[in-house]
């Protein structure tokens, strides 16, 4: 008992401990977590306080009123457990944890936070800038729904709008300003202006909205018909068509007064002179805008003597076309490539025939020659008569057989084959075979196009002498 009586003793000369509240108000304590503060103002409705809270202790509320929607928010202190995870989250700071304590009321209602907002409609959606996108990933990381997607290494950049509430962190958030709230352009179709007027498109149009009228050389798009569906932009064989945003100044109609090198009388001086003088066609390049074409023309004009006979083509009023060189092999990979079926090939009699009139330049034969021997240029108006050309095609049907019998070459097998089957896939004849690890070929059917050597990603194919 004596050291309690003497502890007594000594606070009666002390002051008090405690302090008579809430008669005295005392100040809390640094980095207290008290009442929650909600700033309706700074809100963006973007949810994510809504996200973090444990407890559930938030909730939201919209009315739709003319012009927007009224927003409000409930903070119910009686469930909240003050882990200042709302705060912590919140982007724009419309959360925050005060010092107050005084917690303790009669009524429920009295230890509610509420605080309500006009929001008006945003029109339009969250659109990007490209150019000026670094690909940094804020906006995605700041997007309290995830609508955001943005891959780095392939500086891609996508929305999912039906997930974006349209809060605008992810513009308040990036640093180059490239985000904005636009209208959404629609999308359709845009010729890029190479168009060769080859019909394809509006074949394979379901809908009947594109109508080609090659005579005219004209374009036109019924952007009222149109499903955007893409099976134009995938058939194009110029890869003129893409799909892109449209608005009332795309232009839905294309039309070519005058087609590259397709008006004879525009030239009357320079073909004649043609034979006896070579450089003849690299002085009329400059009427052609096209490199292409001024290229091709040296080329015909050096080859011209060899292949003035061997086109057998149908009568036609263009100076301009496909022109075969000295290297086919008659393997037929231009006329499976031709989308008009304009070439026609007949490796028997080691024939190759165009229709000039079905041809519309697409350039498809030549890429996919394996030999290279197909170039577009000036065509030769001085060709063999017709009378002649049967000539020229029995020599070339004697010669080849002597040239490629005469010849023990063909594909090589290296070493570092990992059976990947490409060059089966490659070979127009269908003369290689590669099942699991193995690889054989079929000599007698193998045309020697080279199609394989050209497709080997690993290069352990060749052309050359077998042993």
């Amino acid at each position: 008992m004596f050291p309690f009586a003497k502890q007594a003793l000594a606070n009666l000369f002390k002051k008090p401990s405690t302090v008579r509240f809430p008669e005295v108000e005392v100040d809390a304590k640094p980095a207290y977590r008290g009442r929650i503060v909600y700033d309706a103002e700074k809100c963006v409705n973007c949810g994510m306080c809504i996200k973090v809270c444990s407890p559930g202790a938030i909730t939201r509320t919209s009315e739709t009123v003319e012009g927007g929607e009224n927003i409000t928010y409930t903070i119910d202190l009686t469930s909240c457990t003050f882990c200042g995870s709302c705060q912590d989250f919140c982007g724009t700071k419309a959360i925050s944890l005060s010092d107050d304590y005084h917690m303790v009321a009669e009524n429920a209602r009295d230890l509610r936070v509420v605080g309500t907002r006009f929001k008006q409609d945003v029109k339009g959606r969250v659109s990007l800038k490209a150019e000026d996108c670094i690909y940094c990933g804020l906006c995605a990381r700041s997007c309290p729904e995830h609508a955001i997607t943005v891959d780095r290494a392939t500086k891609s950049w996508t929305l999912n709008e039906e997930e974006c509430v349209k809060c605008g962190l992810c513009i308040s958030k990036c640093p180059k300003k490239a985000l904005s709230f636009a209208e959404p352009a629609q999308e359709g179709v845009i010729n890029g202006g190479e168009c060769v007027f080859c019909t394809l498109c509006s074949k394979r149009c379901p809908v009947g909205a594109l109508s080609v009228d090659r005579a005219a050389k004209t374009w036109e798009i019924d952007r009222s018909k149109c499903i955007r569906c893409g099976l134009c932009v995938s058939s194009c064989p110029k890869k003129t068509l893409r799909m892109g945003p449209v608005d009332e100044n795309t232009p839905a109609f294309l039309k070519k007064d005058a087609a590259p090198a397709a008006k004879p009388a525009e030239k009357p001086v320079p073909k004649p002179e043609a034979p006896a003088a070579p450089a003849a066609p690299v002085k009329a390049a400059p009427e052609a805008p096209s490199p292409l074409k001024a290229e091709a023309a040296v080329t015909k004009s050096a080859a011209a003597p060899a292949l003035s006979g061997l086109i057998p083509q149908a009568e036609n009023e263009w100076d301009t076309g496909v022109n075969l060189g000295p290297d086919c092999i008659y393997c037929g990979l231009c006329m499976r490539k031709c989308p008009m079926e304009a070439i026609t090939v007949d490796r028997a009699s080691k024939s190759w025939t165009i229709d000039r009139e079905k041809c519309v330049w697409c350039g498809l034969c030549v890429a996919g020659c394996p030999k290279k021997t197909l170039s577009i240029g000036e065509l030769k108006k001085e060709a063999a008569p017709a009378a002649k050309e049967p000539e020229a095609v029995q020599a070339t049907k004697e010669e080849a057989p002597a040239a490629v019998s005469s010849a023990p070459s063909g594909v090589r097998f290296g070493e570092g084959c990992i059976y990947c089957g490409a060059c089966a896939g490659a070979c127009p004849v269908g003369a290689i075979n590669v099942d699991g690890d193995s690889w054989s070929i079929d000599r007698d059917a193998c045309i020697q196009c080279g199609a394989c050597v050209g497709t080997c990603p690993m290069g352990v194919l060749s052309m050359g002498p077998l042993e």
